[in-house]
């Protein structure tokens, strides 16, 4: 095997596949000394990546900071019943009262589909078909025409103009938006004025989609890549579901804290610190052992 196949091999293995520049760079400092760099990664310089992954400020939040930045269900619930209060972070609370908004919604759903079941006459016409709501036609046309004015604005006084709006307002603008009316609307905001702007939607889905983003974004542009193949390995090894309940929250963490710094370390090690680790410990329910 010549020494351009035997660099593909490496890079094929212990990487997520070469990139442009990849094979002669392994070529030009030999496959042996190219790895012995990649088992120590805190020597390698990945500068590039770390400011792409700068703006996704979940990444660095502790698990507490995650639930009041990013409220679960179980949270609003708390609030909506006097037993915590909505932050007084002007954009924490829009979506806080986004979220509650959310929450009212659906119990007057609820009640309504309560109440057309118990007395199916009352919500059809004369034909006998159930009436259509026309607010719900009405109110995305509004919300379509407040996005287009909101984009047109410089990104400061758009935020700004997003924020005075009444909850259900904001919310109907940013559930309005496609793909690209969202690539306008985030255009020069601040990465926490993108995150607001997402989690007056789906609060949750800002921390698993960081998540997410991140996984894809040093896979592509590390430079620290068996770190990479390893941590992304022992994670699906010690394998935490991310939709069960709290662990939407723990598993940032899980995987900062718990799998990364042991990812090319002693086994050991690795094996007691997810054992210890809150996500795994409520994932297989060993919180609830009392024996």
């Amino acid at each position: 095997m010549d020494e351009q196949k035997r660099a593909i091999h490496v890079l094929n293995r212990f990487t997520f596949g070469p990139r442009q520049g990849d094979i002669q760079r392994v070529e030009s400092i030999g496959i042996d000394k190219w790895f012995e760099q990649q088992l120590y990664p805190e020597k390698i310089n990945d500068s590039a990546l770390d400011a792409r992954l700068a703006p996704l400020r979940t990444l660095k939040m502790k698990t507490d900071e995650l639930v009041r930045n990013f409220p679960p269900p179980q949270v609003i619930k708390a609030v909506e019943n006097g037993r915590a209060s909505i932050p007084r972070d002007s954009q924490e609370k829009a979506i806080y009262q986004a979220a509650l908004d959310r929450q009212r919604q659906k119990q007057e759903a609820k009640q309504e589909a309560a109440e057309a079941q118990n007395n199916p006459d009352a919500n059809a016409n004369d034909s006998g078909k159930p009436r259509r709501n026309g607010h719900e036609l009405e109110d995305r046309m509004y919300a379509s025409l407040n996005a287009d004015s909101l984009m047109s604005e410089p990104p400061d006084q758009r935020f700004k103009d997003l924020m005075k709006m009444p909850p259900d307002d904001m919310r109907a603008v940013a559930r309005s938006l496609n793909q690209q009316e969202r690539d306008r609307m985030f255009e020069g905001l601040t990465p926490q004025q993108k995150e607001t702007l997402q989690a007056l939607v789906n609060p949750q889905s800002v921390v698993q989609g960081e998540l997410t983003q991140a996984k894809l974004l040093r896979a592509i542009y590390s430079e620290r890549q068996l770190d990479e193949v390893m941590t992304d390995f022992w994670m699906n090894h010690f394998n935490v579901f991310i939709n069960k309940g709290p662990d939407r929250y723990m598993l940032t963490s899980y995987e900062r804290d718990v799998i990364r710094p042991h990812a090319l370390g002693k086994f050991k090690d690795l094996l007691v610190a997810t054992a210890k680790s809150p996500a795994m410990l409520f994932y297989l329910d060993n919180w609830q052992s009392i024996g």
